[in-house]
């Protein structure tokens, strides 16, 4: 009775159980198992860590699971079980000797097969796999240690000598390389700061606890790590096991409200309207494009461009309207599916398209797919023309052509790093070529640039490849209609065009809106610099570097096409660009300003000169930034800002992007914390003009702000493909209520109230609705939004909050003063915005009456940069402001709106967002009745010290760096992994990953769980699960249905926990 007693007061089950039979099993004077058997099947014994030794003494058919702290764990089959009861017991009593020495006999009740127990025994049935504690193990933030001559030996080296965990601390062993602080892109040697860091470095270094680095194996086949992976994933498959029937009605839910034969809004684009189609059962989208039917021009039309062009390519509205919702059925007359991905996917666990890019004669198609989710991928090339009705997984290997074996030899020894063989040397097969999933042409079909990684799984490298020296699709005559498609290989062919070496820098490559440069981007968090290449003048005189390393050190000749840089970086200056009538249009927070400024300058005078020597310091006197202007709206009665800078980079309006088309340009930001688009339009002053000195010329008129009818809303840009658009605009709106769609406007007359109220309105385009999304069942009038704000602890700073739900619901908050479950949604880094846009995904919770919340916590972008960056953000020294503020929120919905309460509210978070979750539970863990982190970064100190892991030194500039001595104490303050509070109330807990994540490592969740539940009070505390996909990385299940079944299953967890399914 003791045993029972205890075992149902620790409440370790979630779930209560229908019992046939309690069996109390003698094992010995000190160790007793406990059985239950329930609906057929036995689950598993406890016995004290102590009576371990008495293992020996059990019968057979008992097999030894696993040992923790406190208990061991063992298990026996349905066959002994049955035949035992047989044997000793009746089906009215049960007997069992406890002691043959003291005669005592234990007496319990048999209980029917059909009968609940009256007095629920909440036993788990399955107990958690137990992660071994190593006490000893850390790993060491600070300075590099030496040791007479040798290096120091940490947790890395301790393992290398554990056979087990050889392979899974291979990559760990880097961490003695220290004699140079210094890192080659290329190289793996652990640094312990970048470069231009100023700070001091811990000195002695310091030690962090790390007692389950041993879960860290980045070659993925460590069995040990893999095991318990396994282990983990059993574990919570079976704690969940009731749910599989609620796990499969929230999916058939979320499946009912996808629009699964469905196409994306068609784009114009050289003749071609260019969409993309889904068929109901099929995971993966369909890639497509139909011709154009040119209209021909009516007698006595208007001259006006617009009008023109908006007649000579109308929208073809008839044909989509007539689409009767097929798959069979073309959505425009002539479509041709030029890539069908979900043949590429067939027989994979994972595929994921990075790019998909058409070639300048549109017969190309060039795009790059991911098949294991390390976000690594693949680049192929396939002929659109000939490619009618192909299978998309079959490829033709590119074949090198030859070349003087001395010049080969040559460029081979230049380029090793590009690639040490172009086969493989185990089985003499292909090596084909990896990139990060960017692909962009040239100025003809013959140039095609990729990026490729270093070691850090980080982009340096840009490379160029002259397509017409290979055996591709476009030149290869004797194709048949089934080898159209071809997968590249590496080679030491390609020319290395641009490599950044500090590894505090990611390299990009984009194409101007009007295809005269290609424009290659290196930037960090907080400092920028851009390279241009004329792609006319490289097409007519394709000379290399002169070095064929980084361009930005070669001199500039304009005889021989090379780089240039715009202007050099400058630190804590961040600049983008595009062109426009031999302009650069700049944005940029040049001088400090709080948000980007919109600049221009002429493009013959930025030759990235007047640079201070290093790249770090301050401005130098001939600095090309020192002749970019503001941009400035002088005297216009059709816009709404005259003789003012439209973009000053004040803390009112923050600034993202410029896109430019022939005669307009479009600006997206953010405004009172809402997505905005202004248009604006373009042209020259005459060089007489006395404005001629005005923004280098340009003329900026018409400005204006795109309105829509909610307050809070989500807009951005559609897909404008061309240049000469004649000023047409395709833009996207959604809100938290209303599903996306897809708007057509001019932009001199962008707004429809503005264009109704024109005497001659704007031809016959008004704002056109050329697309809704399809949301079956979905009814808007049943449910409500509200953004409202919540002051947080300092007192002075407003956090946004925005609120979806049924209207039904909050009726009996308001008319019945009841309390309502509510999700409590939040991100807060980088940056980036959590938009108030619509998810039919979350109409499940809603329609069980959940209010979902979504907290724009500071860190995020939502209020504009300095939102995000110190000494008021939450970026360094402040980062802790963003978990305040998801904690300030939280007690607002319970104590000030008294909305909901602690066990009625959960919250969740995804990436940086689960560390919000992690610091946030640990910060008030009883505030929170359940939380979903999903992959989840909550080993802050131990990633962030360790430059071998992938990604972590870019990441300096966001977090800080805890080898410094300025961040390490206040890093270390809030790393989730370092501060779970010893037996203290948790919330239930879902945490998830993918084994082949490179952004967020397998290791960090699985690490945190074991924390988690070694430290919490494990009598008061919820559950703690981890769900590792195993073929997946950091953004999940790339198939659609897959996806929709993985958040079925969190939120069938949630609902569980939070109101009981």
């Amino acid at each position: 009775r003791n045993i029972v007693s205890s075992l149902t007061s620790r409440n370790l089950s979630i779930q209560r159980r229908t019992t046939s039979l309690l069996k109390v099993y003698y094992l010995s004077t000190l160790a007793l198992q406990v059985l239950l058997k329930g609906s057929g099947t036995i689950q598993i014994g406890i016995i004290p860590t102590r009576a371990f030794a008495t293992r020996a003494l059990l019968p057979p058919a008992f097999s030894f699971l696993r040992v923790s702290r406190t208990s061991a764990y063992f298990s026996c089959s349905s066959n002994f079980w049955e035949e035992e009861t047989r044997k000793r017991l009746s089906m009215n009593s049960l007997t069992t000797t406890m002691d043959e020495g003291s005669n005592k006999k234990l007496k319990l009740s048999a209980m029917s097969t059909t009968t609940t127990m009256s007095t629920t025994i909440t036993t788990d049935p399955i107990v958690p796999p137990v992660a071994i504690r190593e006490e000893d193990r850390v790993c060491m933030a600070g300075a590099p240690i030496i040791d007479n001559g040798s290096d120091h030996k940490n947790d890395s080296d301790k393992d290398a000598t554990d056979k087990d965990d050889k392979n899974a601390n291979e990559q760990q062993n880097n961490d003695s390389d220290n004699d140079d602080d210094s890192i080659t892109s290329n190289s793996n040697k652990r640094i312990y700061q970048s470069e231009d860091s100023t700070e001091k470095l811990l000195n002695p270094p310091k030690a962090v606890p790390d007692p389950y680095g041993w879960m860290r194996d980045e070659s993925r086949k460590n069995e040990r790590v893999l095991s318990h992976l396994r282990k983990e994933n059993e574990y919570t498959e079976s704690l969940t096991a009731h749910l599989k029937p609620h796990r499969e009605t929230l999916y058939k839910e979320m499946v009912s409200r996808l629009q699964e034969t469905d196409h994306t809004t068609p784009s114009l684009w050289k003749g071609y309207w260019y969409y993309a189609r889904t068929n109901k059962g099929q995971s993966y989208r369909i890639y497509c494009r139909a011709p154009v039917i040119v209209a021909s021009q009516p007698e006595g039309h208007s001259d006006n461009a617009t009008s023109s062009y908006a007649q000579t390519y109308p929208y073809p509205s008839s044909h989509i309207q007539a689409w009767n919702g097929t798959a069979e059925m073309p959505i425009l007359p002539g479509e041709h599916p030029y890539l069908n991905v979900n043949l590429l996917a067939k027989g994979k666990d994972q595929c994921t398209i990075g790019s998909t890019n058409i070639s300048p004669s549109h017969t190309l198609v060039a795009y790059t797919a991911d098949f294991t989710g390390d976000e690594i991928y693949h680049v192929y090339i396939k002929d659109i023309v000939k490619s009618l009705d192909e299978d998309n997984t079959k490829h033709v290997i590119t074949v090198k052509n030859e070349e003087n074996s001395n010049e080969k030899e040559e460029k081979e020894k230049d380029n090793n790093d590009q690639t040490e063989n172009d086969t493989d040397n185990n089985n003499n097969k292909p090596s084909f070529l990896e990139c990060d999933g960017t692909v962009t042409w040239g100025k003809d079909d013959n140039t095609l640039f990729y990026l490729t990684l270093d070691d850090a799984h980080r982009p340096y490298r840009v490379y160029k490849r002259d397509l017409s020296k290979f055996n591709t699709v476009q030149n290869d005559t004797a194709t048949s209609s089934t080898t159209t498609t071809t997968q590249l290989q590496k080679s030491t062919d390609d020319e290395l065009l641009f490599e950044e070496k500090d590894e505090l820098y990611w390299v990009s490559i984009s194409k101007s809106c009007d295809d005269k440069y290609l424009l290659i981007h290196t930037s960090s968090s907080e400092t920028s610099e851009v390279h241009y290449l004329d792609l006319e003048a490289e097409q007519q005189h394709p000379f290399p570097n002169d070095d064929g390393m980084n361009a930005s050190s070669t001199s500039s000749s304009p005889k021989s096409p090379q780089l240039h840089c715009l202007a050099k970086r400058h630190k804590n200056v961040l600049y983008d660009v595009n062109h426009w009538n031999g302009l650069w249009l700049i944005s940029t927070n040049k001088d400090k300003s709080p948000n980007m400024r919109f600049m221009v300058a002429n493009v013959a005078k930025q030759d990235g000169s007047g640079h201070d020597g290093e790249g770090k310091g301050k401005l130098s006197s001939s600095s090309p930034m020192d002749t970019w202007k503001d941009i400035v709206i002088l005297n216009d009665e059709n816009s709404t800002q005259t003789h003012q800078k439209p973009f000053d980079g004040g803390y009112e309006t923050a600034l993202d992007s410029i896109s430019v088309f022939k005669n307009h340009a479009v600006a997206t930001g953010r405004h009172g914390g809402i997505p905005r688009i202004w248009v604006m339009s373009l042209s020259l002053y005459d060089n007489d003009s006395n404005q001629n000195c005005v923004n280098h010329g340009l003329n900026v008129h018409n400005f204006r702000r795109l309105e829509f009818p909610e307050d809070a809303h989500d807009a951005g840009l559609g897909y404008n493909y061309e240049y000469d658009n004649g000023g047409l605009l395709m833009v996207s709106y959604d809100s938290l209520v209303t599903p996306a769609s897809s708007l057509l406007l001019h932009m001199d007359h962008p707004n429809e109230d503005e264009n109704k109220k024109k005497s001659t309105p704007c031809l016959s385009y008004p704002r056109m609705v050329l697309k809704e999304k399809m949301v079956p069942g979905y009814q808007k009038e049943l449910y409500e939004c509200d953004r409202i704000t919540v002051t947080a602890r300092d007192g002075t700073t407003q956090i946004p909050l925005s609120l979806v739900y049924r209207k039904d619901v909050m009726e009996k908050y308001h008319s019945e003063n009841q309390t309502i479950p509510t999700h409590l949604y939040g991100y807060g880094s980088y940056g980036a915005a959590m938009e108030a846009d619509f998810d039919a995904t979350r109409l499940p919770l809603l329609d069980r009456g959940i209010v979902y919340a979504i907290a724009h916590v500071r860190g995020g972008g939502e209020m504009g940069r300095q939102w995000y960056e110190e000494p008021k953000g939450a970026k360094y020294l402040t980062k802790k402001n963003t978990f305040n503020d998801f904690i300030d929120v939280a007690r607002f919905l319970i104590h000030e709106k008294k909305l909901t309460t602690p066990e009625q509210l959960s919250c969740e978070g995804r990436s940086a967002g689960g560390l919000l979750i992690g610091a946030s539970i640990n910060q008030d863990p009883e505030l929170f009745k359940v939380a979903i982190l999903g992959v989840p970064f909550v080993d802050v100190l131990c990633t962030m010290v360790d430059s071998t892991i992938p990604l972590t030194v870019g990441e300096w500039e966001e977090w800080g760096n805890p080898n410094e001595e300025k961040f390490f104490e206040y890093m270390k303050s809030y790393s989730p992994m370092n501060n779970v509070k010893k037996n203290a109330k948790y919330p239930s807990c879902l945490l998830t990953g993918g084994l082949h994540d490179p952004r967020v490592q397998y290791w960090e969740p699985a690490k945190f769980v074991a924390e988690l539940r070694h430290m919490q009070d494990k009598e008061r505390s919820g559950p703690v699960c981890l769900k590792i996909e195993m073929t997946a990385g950091h953004f999940s299940a790339s198939d659609r249905y897959k996806y929709l079944k993985e958040l079925a299953f969190d939120y069938a967890f949630l609902l569980d926990q939070l109101v009981g399914l």
